[in-house]
Order: C-alpha cells, then sequence, then structure tokens
C-alpha cells in the first residue's frame, strides 16, 4: 500500500472517532438527572456508543501499524515528550503529507495557530489572538499535549517558564506552546529522524 493510499484511508477514521465523543458526553450528562424510565435508553446509546469508540480507535491503530510510512510517521511523532498515538492519529489524518507545507510557519498557519492583529484603517488595536484559521481539528488536538509538553518536553518547559516570567497570560502561552510542537511535528516529519532536545 503507498503513502498516500496509505494516508486517504485513514483519514477520516479519526474524524469519525472524535464526532462520536460529543455524542457521548452528552448522553452521560443526561443520565444522571434523567427519569427512572428514559435511563435504559441513555445506558443502551452509551453503551454503543462507547464500543463505537472503542471500535475505531482499534482500526485506526491497525490501519497505523498496517502501512510502512504511516507507522514511521506516528513513531515520529510520538517520540515529541508531550504527544501520544491519539494525538499522533489526529495530526496524520488532517496533515495527509507534510510536504505539502513548504515551512513550518507555513504550517502552523494551517493550524490557525499564527499570531493574528487587528487592524482599523492605519491603527493596530488590540492585543494579538490566534487567527482560528485553517485547521480547527488539529488546533485542538495539540491543546492538551501543550499542557503536557510545559511539564515534559526539555525545550517546552523552559520556554513556558520564560513566558510566564514575562508575565504573558496562561492562554498566550499555550497557545505559543502549541506553535511550537507544530514545528517540532514539522521539523521531525521532514528530517525522518526522532525528537532530539540538541536539534529541536
Amino acid at each position: 500500500m503507498s503513502g498516500r493510499r496509505c494516508r486517504q484511508a485513514g483519514r477520516p477514521r479519526p474524524r469519525r472517532c472524535a464526532n462520536c465523543k460529543p455524542s457521548r458526553t452528552q448522553e452521560r450528562n443526561r443520565l444522571e438527572p434523567a427519569a427512572a424510565i428514559v435511563r435504559p435508553s441513555i445506558e443502551a446509546t452509551l453503551t454503543h456508543l462507547e464500543a463505537a469508540i472503542t471500535v475505531i480507535k482499534a482500526q485506526i491503530a491497525a490501519h497505523i501499524d498496517q502501512c510502512p510510512t504511516l507507522r514511521q510517521s506516528r513513531d515520529l511523532i510520538v517520540s515529541i515528550p508531550g504527544i501520544g498515538a491519539t494525538t499522533a492519529a489526529i495530526i496524520l489524518g488532517e496533515l495527509l503529507q507534510v510536504t505539502r507545507f513548504a515551512s513550518a510557519r507555513q504550517l502552523a498557519a494551517f493550524s490557525g495557530l499564527v499570531p493574528h492583529v487587528r487592524h482599523s484603517g492605519t491603527s493596530v488595536r488590540g492585543r494579538g489572538t490566534l487567527s482560528k484559521l485553517g485547521a480547527g481539528r488539529l488546533r485542538k488536538a495539540l491543546f492538551f499535549p501543550a499542557l503536557v509538553a510545559m511539564r515534559y518536553n526539555p525545550v517546552l518547559r523552559p520556554f513556558a517558564a520564560r513566558l510566564r516570567a514575562a508575565g504573558k497570560p496562561p492562554m498566550v502561552i499555550v497557545a505559543a506552546v502549541m506553535r511550537k510542537l507544530v514545528h517540532q511535528i514539522y521539523g521531525i516529519l521532514r528530517s525522518g529522524r526522532a525528537y532530539d532536545p540538541a536539534h529541536a
């Protein structure tokens, strides 16, 4: 199976898994206040959703394992401290091929992680914010890995500490770490070498 066909076949499944999770959360929230007569129906739906998510996750993992190109890319991505297999699958599903991007900054822009400053006429108004354009699923998938990376990634931990010392708001720091993670992902996928703090 070619790398291109591997990616095309595997792309929809992480999205399908992500689509099932909000439904599961909604049903969980409905369960506690539900009348006794309704609870069996909610519990049955929850059981179905849990089973579906488990099956989809297994299909994703099996698909990646069976495709040498995807497997190698997954192993490279999870070498970055803070990123696990679930996030790696989402990254692979959204990126398809990293060679589509000419630079890490271009990938960050695709992810909606490039700062955007509001302009009014010839003046600049307000603080810079994230553009939030592009791949929202990818941006969402990087949020919790960024929190982990702020504690355990040997490059991003001191980076976050410097931003805190400079008085940056917490969400600004998280966004900056997410952007740095994108740069690290781009670097290891383009080089084909696992994460190395000395080169990160």
